[in-house]
């Protein structure tokens, strides 16, 4: 596999008023990961390193997704999916966002990649992410070999990194 793209939609909203069932979903696990694991991983990577906390922004202008964000007390349960697709945009895993956009989410979607001969580590933030991802393998060696990955950002962000340094 040469490239991984890892991005978040916030449109999927599950309410915490709707109906749940107390069957365990068919494909638990399979695709998307458990909401348990995504957890514990989160609550490591966050008790483990010190964050930076408010919103990123990108390109001078556009909100970027954040270090660190409290889980949602309003009407929705689960704010969106976090995907991770290879380059021919086929579906790989995916995890449930609690929280918003946060970095730890792709960095749990990179970390069960890595298992995968990957090169390329696509990202619409991968100019806030990749100094993140330093800073945690500083404090967590064991997600050291993520950093062989080479990031890029989309053509989407970098047009608009270019357009303001002119």
């Amino acid at each position: 596999m040469l490239a991984v793209s890892i991005d978040g939609n916030l449109k999927h909203y599950r309410f915490k008023s709707a109906a749940r069932l107390e069957e365990q979903a068919i494909f638990d696990g399979v695709f998307i990961t458990n909401d348990d694991d995504v957890a514990r991983f989160v609550d490591y990577v966050h008790t483990s390193t010190s964050h930076v906390s408010g919103r990123g922004v990108c390109g001078g202008q556009w909100s970027a997704a954040r270090e660190t964000s409290q889980k949602s007390s309003g009407k929705t349960d689960e704010k969106g999916l976090d995907l991770a697709v290879c380059g021919h945009v086929v579906l790989l895993r995916a995890l449930n966002m609690f929280r918003g956009e946060i970095f730890a989410y792709p960095l749990y979607l990179q970390k069960q990649m890595a298992c995968k001969p990957v090169t390329f580590f696509a990202m619409d933030l991968a100019c806030k992410y990749w100094p993140y991802l330093r800073r945690v393998t500083e404090k967590c060696p064991e997600l050291q070999d993520l950093l062989t990955m080479r990031p890029f950002l989309s053509v989407f962000h970098a047009n608009v990194m270019i357009s303001n340094v002119r």
